[in-house]
């Protein structure tokens, strides 16, 4: 290939790639031309089955983007195996289904968030799916359906050991005070091996619970509720 030929190609490349963003335009104006309204779901990625699930979704709007629904903006979400194409179209366990607060203003942009909470109804790795919708018409403006949750056995089981440790390292906290208090009133040997052997216990359920919880944490990524 000539270097006439090379120069030529080059510069048909820098022409094009300086032309690309006149046709395309802005990623900014993408965003406000197609994604006028926009949801956000933020959701943990690992969940107990025996405890409510809290998600939170943001809303997004551009000025006059939803000041003419009819009636009130809703923000509904599900907890669902698989998402369906609307609210009512997707089988799964309600998560919120509320008026936008605050509602849309005219020639003012908008910005809010709520939060739902439901028991989930099976384990496993499900999606949350959000919706943007109006009231009446029951017309939506923007899905969400990305976030997923693994509403885990393994968790739940090993959070509810974390519990029941818990639980018994404070009962066997409150027999060591007892017998603390029954040596202080009786400085007998039958007080002081009572206190030992409740001290004793009460290391062995401490550490216990801490055992439990560090298994826990490694199942419920890093959190326990």
């Amino acid at each position: 290939m000539s270097d006439a030929t090379r120069r030529g190609r080059g510069a048909a490349i820098v022409a094009g790639a300086a032309l690309l963003p006149l046709l395309l335009g802005s990623p900014a104006a993408l965003g406000d031309a197609f994604d006028p309204v926009a949801i956000a779901v933020d959701a943990p990625a690992i969940a107990r089955s025996d405890r409510p699930l809290a998600v939170t979704a943001t809303v997004a709007a551009d000025p006059d983007a939803l000041t003419g629904t009819d009636g009130p903006v809703r923000v509904r979400m599900k907890l669902a195996t698989v998402c369906g194409g609307s609210f009512e179209g997707t089988d799964g366990v309600t998560l919120l289904d509320e008026p936008l607060e605050p509602q849309p203003r005219a020639g003012t942009a908008l910005r809010a968030s709520a939060t739902g909470r439901a028991r989930p109804a099976r384990a496993g790795v499900q999606s949350v799916c959000a919706f943007v919708a109006s009231a009446n018409d029951e017309r939506q403006y923007a899905t969400d359906v990305d976030a997923t949750v693994d509403v885990s056995a393994r968790c739940t089981t090993a959070a509810r050991r974390v519990e029941r440790a818990e639980r018994a390292a404070k009962r066997a906290r409150k027999a060591l005070r007892t017998a603390r208090t029954a040596r202080r009133r009786h400085r007998t040997a039958t007080t002081l091996r009572r206190v030992q052997r409740t001290r004793r216990s009460a290391l062995r359920a401490a550490a216990r619970a801490r055992r439990s919880a560090t298994t826990a944490r490694a199942r419920c990524g890093g959190v326990l509720w």
